[in-house]
């Protein structure tokens, strides 16, 4: 119980500011020009600065993590598979399994996953994840495009779908994280140091990432509608926040990922949704209540899922 309390502690904080963006949003201290405003900060400027210079700063030369990036890839494969059988079980329609399925698969470790490393494991280990983020982006996006392109609704998806998936994953290679990541890689490999005037100003902005992404999901959950979808949400969120890091736990230590490194795969295996499944719903012709029902409910409980994950993988020695 100490360990369960003490690990929730450290959470609490995170989940806090998440509720501060979002009652300043209920209660219209912040509209949704706000909002919007300050996610366009964090997408374009902020969190990119956090990621380019952990990325620079890592040390690259023991090799890539090719046991984190194998148990997170199998983890969302068989993710994908349970859900797109619950959601047959479900009678869904296939744009409401469309949404049930990425919501399950597609989590929020850039910002929500970033920030829960940072509370539990200290910010030495933030570059650690931000470098993680280099090879779990791709994979989700990628595989978030496959299937709202197998079961979406929109009729150019279906009359060109391998085209569409192209021209998705061109524009998910061109997202300022991936930019950020890849420009940091190479000045971390060419051993360029950055101009001392550079590195600060970048600080500033790294420092300004988490709190700001935090309270602009916090208001951001105020504008999803539901639709009333709330027990398929449920269940899509549990696949998210249970079953999708049970699988990538269990493969991690397979492969004898222990410590730092296996909280790490389970603070990103059991993000939440990512808010970028909503637009993307919408855009590819799945059923954005839905989504948005699952970023709600998923966002809603993760602090406790992860509590409880995070202190098994203690209790029984893993970490």
């Amino acid at each position: 119980m100490a360990v369960l309390t003490l690990i929730l502690l450290k959470i609490a904080p995170i989940f806090l500011v998440l509720l501060l963006g979002y009652l300043a949003f209920a209660l219209r201290w912040v509209d949704d020009s706000f909002i919007g405003s300050a996610n366009r900060l964090v997408f374009y400027v902020a969190m990119p600065a956090l990621v380019f210079l952990n990325t620079a700063g890592a040390d690259f030369s023991s090799g890539l993590p090719w046991r984190e990036i194998l148990s997170f890839a199998t983890a969302m494969i068989l993710t994908t598979i349970a859900g797109y059988l619950v959601g047959g079980a479900l009678r869904l329609s296939d744009p409401q399994k469309a949404s049930f399925v990425q919501g399950a698969l597609r989590g929020n470790f850039a910002i929500i996953g970033l920030a829960v490393l940072d509370q539990i494991l200290g910010p030495q280990w933030v570059p650690a994840g931000a470098l993680l983020i280099a090879f779990f982006l791709p994979l989700h996006n990628f595989a978030s495009v496959v299937v709202l392109s197998l079961l979406g609704s929109d009729v150019e998806v279906h009359a060109h779908p391998v085209k569409k998936a192209f021209i998705v994953l061109g524009k998910s290679f061109r997202n300022p994280l991936i930019t950020s990541i890849i420009l940091g890689v190479l000045v971390s490999s060419a051993h360029i140091t950055l101009p001392a005037v550079l590195t600060d100003a970048l600080t500033y902005l790294q420092r300004l990432a988490l709190p700001l992404a935090l309270v602009g999901i916090g208001g951001s959950m105020g504008e999803y509608r539901s639709g009333g979808h709330y027990p398929v949400a449920a269940m899509s969120s549990f696949l998210k926040l249970f079953i999708l890091p049970f699988f990538a736990v269990i493969m991690g230590i397979i492969l004898g990922l222990n410590g730092e490194a296996l909280v790490i795969l389970a603070v990103f295996s059991g993000a939440p949704a990512a808010v970028a499944s909503y637009p993307m719903a919408d855009a590819m012709g799945a059923d954005r209540d839905t989504a948005g029902s699952v970023i709600l409910v998923s966002t809603s409980f993760c602090f406790l899922s992860l509590t409880v994950i995070l202190t098994i993988l203690k209790v029984s020695g893993f970490t």
